[in-house]
């Protein structure tokens, strides 16, 4: 089963790392990571050093309601798009963060990240299909 947790507490600097113990301690888990992390997004970048490692398993995927419509069209928009390219795009997910954004505007917001049409098609769809497609 798919586990959401919200990843981004600013009061908790060690919450990137807990998520990743976590992971680790329960490899068998689906972690879903909500809000990428927040504005300290680049933490992300912890996942593709794991995935040198021949145990690391990829069992994590990151949501990026609140980020997409917060950094899209903006200066750090192309940063976040490296950030999760370098993670792997099989591992993003669309979240609206509803009611805090609407359904719509977050649509829109994630189309103009910068992405090319394909992983939009990974992102909004093919991603959580296969993750849900993957439960038990």
């Amino acid at each position: 089963m798919p586990v959401l947790f919200d990843a981004y507490a600013p009061w908790d600097a060690n919450q990137p790392g807990k998520f990743v113990q976590l992971a680790m301690a329960v490899p068998e888990a689906r972690l879903i990571l909500a809000h990428a992390h927040g504005p300290s997004f680049a933490q992300l970048l912890v996942y593709p050093v794991l995935q040198r490692y021949p145990w690391w398993n990829r069992r994590v995927w990151i949501d990026i309601s609140f980020m997409g419509p917060l950094l899209a069209s903006g200066p750090f928009a192309e940063q976040f798009a490296w950030v999760l390219r370098q993670v792997g795009l099989d591992r993003v997910l669309f979240g609206s963060d509803y009611p805090m954004d609407d359904l719509a505007q977050a649509i829109s917001a994630v189309s103009n990240l910068g992405l090319a049409p394909d992983e939009l098609d990974a992102v909004f769809h093919d991603n959580a299909a296969a993750l849900l497609a993957d439960a038990p």
